[in-house]
């Protein structure tokens, strides 16, 4: 499934830490690596271009190389999350590694929403890491063990199992599909209609929405254990804080999946209540698709 990854670059050793999760995943597949920078100035900027070639080749050439992985360079010009997604349709893009704080030459440029806003028009999945130290280890095989597959948007909304069971097949990891919903005294502030939440139905109502998650959750389960996969379910009640964090921090997980409709914005994981700050912490990495 994947065969040619993107990873864009800002000229800095924190955009780089995408570098060695795109070679693990290259190595595994046989796939091509495009690292790209963008410069949003004018075209005919030639000193800008000269910068980032030097630099491109620069990085080049400091990646050690492996059989069946080719590396290719990226010049590009315009508005950074158009142009990374307009360049990722036309080359056939199947995998975009970035990092998620992107500091160096485009720091300006990729403040605020743009990791967001890219993360939305990609056509492809975009894997999201994050910097741990400071420069990035090339040379260090990344391994995902345990994926956790967040399917908290309204039933059918699995379009990233595809994508996530290809990667985690790269590298034998483990899968759980979570599903988070909403406690009683939640549907009844989004749906008034509904019967008046008291303590006393509190407990029937989420247990017969657990139910319902896990028998959810267990029918996508079963195709997967039957291509021999390892695959839990995880059915809960959402919570005051985030209980998909909260999961994977309890059990081990290092990478998050999950569509970029899910939960309503997307922000509410980069910019929202789970910050950049606590997903480094944890180690965890996120794979976000656009459907």
């Amino acid at each position: 499934m994947y065969r040619s990854i993107l990873v864009p670059l800002d000229g800095e050793v924190a955009s780089e830490h995408a570098l060695p999760v795109a070679l693990s995943i290259a190595r595994r597949c046989g796939a091509d690596i495009t690292l790209a920078t963008v410069h949003t100035g004018s075209p005919g900027d030639i000193k800008a271009q000269e910068q980032a070639r030097v630099y491109l080749d620069r990085v080049i050439h400091l990646l050690p190389k492996a059989p069946d992985v080719a590396f290719q360079r990226a010049q590009l010009v315009g508005p950074v999350a158009e142009t990374l997604a307009d360049y990722a349709s036309e080359s056939e893009i199947d995998l975009v590694v970035m990092t998620s704080n992107p500091r160096g030459l485009l720091s300006k440029l990729w403040s605020g929403n743009v990791t967001d806003q890219f993360v939305r028009l990609s056509p492809a999945p975009v894997l999201i890491v994050h910097p741990r130290g400071e420069e990035a280890d090339f040379d260090r095989d990344i391994v995902f063990d345990h994926i956790l597959i967040n399917l908290d948007g309204p039933m059918g909304h699995d379009e990233i199992l595809a994508p996530t069971v290809a990667l985690g097949q790269l590298m034998n990891a483990q899968f759980t599909l979570l599903r988070v919903t909403p406690s009683a005294s939640q549907l009844n502030i989004a749906s008034p209609e509904l019967p008046v939440y008291t303590e006393t139905n509190e407990r029937s109502i989420a247990e017969e929405m657990q139910t319902e998650g896990k028998a959810y959750l267990e029918a996508i389960a079963e195709p997967l254990r039957a291509q021999s996969l390892s695959v839990g379910t995880e059915a809960i009640i959402d919570g005051p804080g985030d209980e998909a964090l909260d999961f994977s921090n309890q059990h081990g997980v290092d990478l998050i999946a999950m569509t970029s409709r899910e939960r309503s914005e997307l922000s509410r994981w980069l910019l929202g209540r789970v910050t950049d700050k606590e997903l480094r912490a944890a180690g965890l990495a996120l794979l976000i698709y656009k459907v």
